[in-house]
């Protein structure tokens, strides 16, 4: 079972004093990396432009999908709209900046179950800067979602540590937490969802296994409830104003005819093969990583004595196969580099695998489970992060 860590015992003055770290540190890092929205640039960059001019135009009364189009859900142009309502593009610099705290505060609780206070806080801060490699212009839908799924990575975590121990059942107010993240993703970019969807069906076939129907079914429920929450609120709008269809065709439909339509040439001559190989390497090693652990799982049982020793190797893989997953945006070839802010929402893959090649040298049994979770929805994300 995942042990509380000393973030249990933090004072409110400290709980404050980590608030205003994580937020320097988000404005910061907000500031230099994200050169659309940021007072240090003057640049409007290219989606995040789309996304401002949207945004700005629905805040002074124009209808999106109407009047101004573009194919993402309501979700990213009406942060924008509250954006420029606030304080024009300076409001969306600070919504940024908040995202980013936010998103700090949740690594800094996730880490604090097994590393020291301050390893955790020190490791959370760096979190805008390790987003400067897959922010470009900033102001995408991959940053916006971080907390969300930060936030359901580490209650899956969390169930996961005592699955040994015979605590199958599942909370209902983390399903909660993973259909808001699941609706979020639906109403900007749905594939950002995918590691987290990945996730959800792992719980559902275990808890089926056991037998844990009512619990299923309150998790089911609780699901869809948190998934409603941020998808129905623009249906209504959106039907209100004569719309709805509008907003599902920019939002879905269209997307999926695009992607229908899609795809990378097939390579000629061994140079494009070997550029291929580099892209798709990472998330296949993710993939091996985690039937890999699978089958050491098994053995594992055979072979108590070496128990320890069978962790500490699984967790070396997993925090080199995460690791490859975390920096493939940089192998990437030339025609991709303007896709790598897709990227950011593997950003917890290889934290969450580094955590795990710390935890596994431990008895905590049920992080094995977690790990094989987590490389699944890592390269299931990664798959993602090139449609």
């Amino acid at each position: 079972m995942l042990k509380k860590g000393n973030h249990c015992r933090c004072s409110s003055g400290e709980k404050v004093f980590k608030g205003l770290l994580f937020l320097l540190s988000a404005l910061a890092g907000v500031a230099l990396f994200t050169e659309s929205t940021s007072p240090l640039f003057s640049g409007w960059g290219y989606d995040s432009a789309m996304f401002q001019t949207i945004g700005k135009y629905w805040a002074e009364g124009y209808l999106p999908y109407v009047d101004l189009y573009d194919h993402k859900g309501p979700m990213i142009f009406f942060i924008n709209a509250l954006g420029y309502g606030l304080g024009g593009r300076n409001g969306v610099y600070i919504i940024q900046v908040l995202s980013i705290a936010l998103s700090e505060a949740i690594a800094c609780r996730l880490l604090a179950d097994r590393l020291s206070r301050g390893k955790s806080l020190a490791l959370a801060l760096l979190l805008p800067f390790v987003l400067a490699a897959n922010w470009q212009e900033g102001n995408t839908t991959e940053e916006y979602i971080l907390p969300l799924l930060f936030g359901s990575y580490f209650l899956m975590a969390r169930w996961c540590g005592g699955l040994e121990e015979g605590r199958f059942a599942h909370r209902a107010g983390a399903a909660f937490v993973y259909g808001l993240c699941f609706g979020f993703a639906l109403m900007t970019r749905v594939t950002n969802a995918l590691g987290v969807c990945l996730g959800v069906a792992f719980i559902t076939v275990l808890l089926a296994v056991k037998g844990e129907w009512k619990n299923l079914l309150a998790n089911a429920g609780a699901f869809l409830l948190g998934a409603a929450v941020p998808v129905l609120p623009f249906c209504v709008y959106f039907a209100a104003h004569g719309a709805l269809y509008d907003m599902w065709y920019g939002t879905l439909l269209y997307n999926l005819d695009y992607l229908s339509s899609s795809g990378f040439p097939r390579p000629e001559g061994l140079v494009q093969l070997l550029v291929l190989v580099r892209l798709y390497l990472p998330g296949w090693c993710l993939i091996a990583a985690a039937l890999w652990m699978l089958a050491s799982r098994e053995r594992e049982r055979e072979r108590e004595r070496e128990r320890e020793r069978e962790r500490e190797r699984d967790g070396g893989l997993a925090v080199a196969a995460g690791g490859g997953g975390e920096h493939a945006v940089s192998l990437h070839p030339e025609p991709l580099r303007p896709l790598r802010h897709r990227f950011a929402a593997l950003l917890l893959s290889g934290g969450k695998n580094v955590g795990r090649g710390t935890w596994q040298t431990g008895a905590e049994k049920g992080l094995c489970c977690t790990g094989r979770m987590y490389d699944g929805s890592g390269a299931a994300q990664l798959r993602a992060a090139g449609l």
